[in-house]
Order: structure tokens, then sequence, then C-alpha cells
């Protein structure tokens, strides 16, 4: 797979610019090339009809199911950690377990169990993995985070934060620095049945040596519908997709075709395509709704419909609703659909930031990590059974 520095595939034409007062025309490249003393570079890439790789049908490893028992039986993955060497580290809710897989499915251990002690858990969620392939596996409920050695093995707990609004871990730079995203705190008694909570999200870049937080940025966050009892989220209003790689923190969020990297000095780059928002109209409404129905009975469904109808559903689809950065540094976007439930295509970006194309996955997959020819992620059959499943990539060009 292409990464850092590989310029060999085929570039397409694109369009370079970047933020601040000079405006200073730069060389010329395949497009326009812009840059000034701001220092922020922007790369937009015509969103042609590109296919970057297909996915094989059968998957080359499929684990639990409804006949599944013992470590390959999942109930609630809060998340999957692919190694560098291929091992499969995967949360599971009901035992609060991390459970640890080789390539071929073999299982290897199986860490933690629910409790308050040292190396349990209560809802554990691994964030990845930092220098020398130290796994961090945060506590969302205990406010720790263990880690463990690249085998299983556990180091040692550390306490996040001993404040209640501490940020909600979403991923880890290489340096063991945090991503972290500040909680939106209410006053249910203050809320009025029928009010709307939330509209962006904050994030921070977390030292855990020195619980230094320093701002990354805001982004459009889910908007959420109190109907007096519960909060239920508004249509087509989605969290935004964070990853990162290296020293580098990827933000995705709103309609526009975008991704922002920052680094530890602020934004540094977008880039996307130049593809036009999605408007929230009544096919994206039956769409939706089709994903509710699949999901949802009862009370549950009837607030999710109701959610359906306030004034406050945007008209624009959100543009991605995920971020993975692969082994090798390509960053592959999720293209937000209604029907989360649907077939899940990406745009795939170079680590030079040209756009490389579409790949599409099976229904009801979402993708967690992509290494070399392999994508693995959590998959739901009918049932809604959760299965751990790889599938082979096919490259539709020379890399």
């Amino acid at each position: 797979m292409g990464g850092r520095g590989s310029f060999g595939r085929k570039l397409l034409p694109i369009l370079l610019l970047s933020l601040g007062a000079c405006g200073d025309s730069g060389p010329e490249t395949a497009g326009a090339q812009i840059s000034d003393s701001a220092g922020v570079r922007i790369s937009i890439s015509p969103a042609a009809p590109l296919v970057y790789a297909t996915v094989d049908s059968v998957p080359v490893l499929s684990l639990g199911g409804p006949a599944a028992s013992g470590p390959t039986q999942f109930s609630g993955i809060r998340g999957i950690h692919v190694s560098p060497a291929g091992t499969i580290w995967v949360a599971d809710f009901a035992s609060a377990e991390v459970r640890l897989f080789d390539a071929s499915g073999a299982h290897l251990a199986s860490l933690g169990g629910r409790g308050e002690g040292p190396g349990e858990f209560q809802y554990p969620r691994p964030l990845g993995a930092i220098s020398g392939d130290t796994v961090l596996v945060t506590d969302d409920a205990a406010g720790r985070i263990t880690v463990y050695d690249r085998e299983g093995g556990h180091v040692r707990d550390e306490l996040v934060s001993a404040e209640s609004a501490a940020p909600n871990l979403r991923a880890v730079l290489s340096n063991g620095d945090l991503v972290g995203q500040i909680p939106l705190v209410v006053q249910v008694g203050s809320v009025e049945a029928g009010a709307t909570l939330g509209d962006s999200a904050r994030f921070v870049r977390w030292n855990r040596e020195t619980d230094a937080r320093a701002p990354l940025g805001t982004a459009p966050a889910p908007i959420w519908l109190w109907d007096g009892r519960s909060q239920v989220p508004l249509p087509f209003t989605v969290s935004p997709g964070v990853a990162t790689d290296g020293s580098l923190v990827y933000l995705t969020s709103g309609p526009a075709f975008r991704i922002r990297a920052f680094d530890a000095s602020g934004l540094i780059e977008s880039f996307g395509v130049a593809r036009a928002p999605q408007p929230a109209d009544e096919a994206s409404r039956a769409d939706y709704r089709r994903y509710l129905d699949a999901l949802y009975e009862g009370p549950t469904l009837q607030a999710h419909l109701d959610a359906m109808r306030h004034p406050d559903v945007p008209t624009e689809l959100p543009a991605y609703s995920g971020l993975v950065v692969s082994a090798d540094g390509d960053v592959w976007a999720r293209r937000y659909t209604p029907d989360l439930l649907a077939a899940a295509s990406f745009d795939v970006f170079g680590a030079d930031r040209v756009y490389l194309g579409e790949v599409v996955f099976p229904p009801r997959f979402s993708l967690r990590a992509v290494r070399g020819d392999e994508a693995t992620g959590i998959w739901l059959d009918e049932l809604n059974v959760q299965y751990v499943r790889t599938y082979r990539l096919v490259w539709r060009a020379a890399r």
C-alpha cells in the first residue's frame, strides 16, 4: 500500500491552496498552487469516479455469530485495534474484557474482566498504540487508562483525571498524548421537553505526564433532542470523525467533503474532494427511516421518529461519518449515508493528500483498521449479532 512520501501513483489534477493574508502564488503543478505565510495547506482533488480497490465478497477471517462460544462470542464490541504484527485487540462490553487474536483468528489471551482492581474494567475501549507498540485501553466508566505491552502483558494503570468533566478520550498519538473531546454537561432539570442540546464539539490534545491540555479546535457535533425522559439525536447529525497518525490528528465534520490535520502547533492542513454537499431530501429521510426500523422498536423507535419532525433537522447531510488511517498512512474517510447499515463507501487519500478513489464495503460492515491488503472491522448480521471480520482488498492499479 502506498505510504508516506510515496508518489509512485499516477497523480490526478489537484488544486492546492493555503490560508492566510499574503496570497503569493506558488509553483505551477497539475492544478494551481497558492501559498502564503499562514502555513496552512489546502488540497482539493477533483471528485473523479475512481475505484481505488474492490473488496472480496468472502471474508478471510470471521469471528463471532449466534453459534459462537467462549472468546469468539461477542456482545457489544466497543472497539478494535490491529497491531503492526497483525494481532487483533477486541473490547467486549458484556464481559468487560479485551480479547487478543492472531491474524488467523486464533485466540491468544483475554485481558481484564469486570471489576475495579488493577487491570480490570467496566467499559473497556482500545485507544491505539504508542511508540514500541505499547497499547492503551481506556475505561470510560473508571476514568483510567490501562497500559499493555505488545503481547498483552499488563504494564500499569493510569488515572485519567480526577475532574468530573474530564475529556472523553477518542484517540492516542505515537508519543502518548491523548485526543479528548470536552463533554457537554447540562443540568437536566433546567432543560424543557422539546429543547435541543449541543451543536459543536471541542477537542484538546492532552499530555498524560503533565496534564497540560492544548485546544485542537471545534467541529459540528450531534444535536440531541430532550423529550422529557431521554435524549435522541436529530437525524443527519453525527459525531466528528477522529483519527491519528504519528504526531497528526485528523478531524472531519459538517457537510463539506474536507478533512483537517493538526499537529502540536495547530491546524496545518485541510484536504478533500470538490464534491457538492448532499441535500437532506425525502430519499434521505426514507433511508434514515429504514435504518431506524432495523434497530429500534416501541417507544424508542417512536422517540427517533418524533425527532425527524423537529425544525432543527439539518437541510444538508454530513459529508463523512468516520476516519481510519491505514498502516501506510493513507486516510480513509467514510462517506455518510442516512442508512448506516447500508454499504459503506470510503474516499481514500494518499499521504500526499491526493484523492486515490473509492472503496465500497459490504452492508452492515464498520471498518476499524487497514493493514496491507486487509481491512478489519465489525459486521452485523440480520439479527444484529456482531462479528469481527477481515476482508481482502484487491487493488485496481499498480502500487
